[in-house]
């Protein structure tokens, strides 16, 4: 039963992962843009996820979209726990206007060559004989969606841990859109 319920969550990340691909292939993801608890979201994410961790730092809110946060975060943890190392951990941080959320892990990291390449469509950094179980959509979906809630998503690697930072607009200093309406998304050239 456990297995069921596992496998039909990660069908239904796939299924929202490729209705979000193909609405920003034509230029069109729809934001909604509240306060969002980031600390809340995280917690939803790495209980969906499956992933337990170590936090750091004190979350703080965003103006974004929270299922949209929600699904980013969702898909950097999973990436975690399925390419990282042993060791996965989300760090909460703010500056001026904004704050972030980073989930890390303690894995052998993307070669410098794929650091960019890794947010297009079906792109892995994974061996070719390496079992993969996902479409390679997670953070190419991901991206697009910070960046229409006005953020961003990056990767470095600092030799030990790999680390995905994702940028909000502080709950403060709300961002543009401010509507409901659909937002053009932002695409993922390299």
């Amino acid at each position: 039963m456990d297995m069921m319920v596992e496998q039909t969550d990660e069908l239904s990340g796939i299924v929202e992962d490729l209705l979000v691909a193909a609405r920003s292939d034509i230029g069109m993801v729809a934001i909604h843009h509240s306060h969002v608890d980031i600390g809340k979201e995280a917690a939803r994410a790495m209980e969906v996820a499956g992933v337990g961790g170590e936090t750091r730092g004190v979350p703080t809110s965003a103006f974004a979209d929270p299922q949209r946060v929600r699904q980013i975060l969702r898909n950097l943890l999973i990436n975690a726990k399925r390419y990282g190392g042993p060791k996965v951990r989300i760090g909460f941080g703010a500056g001026a206007g904004w704050t972030e959320v980073v989930v890390s892990d303690n894995g052998a990291g993307v070669p410098p060559d794929k650091g960019e390449a890794i947010f297009q469509s079906y792109e892995s950094a994974h061996k070719p004989t390496a079992v993969v179980r996902s479409v390679g959509l997670g953070r190419y979906v991901s991206r697009p969606l910070a960046r229409a809630m006005g953020g961003d998503l990056e990767y470095v690697y600092d030799g030990e841990w790999s680390h995905f930072r994702l940028r909000l607009p502080a709950a403060d200093m709300p961002s543009e859109p401010r509507s409901t309406e659909p937002a053009r998304s932002h695409s993922t050239t390299a």
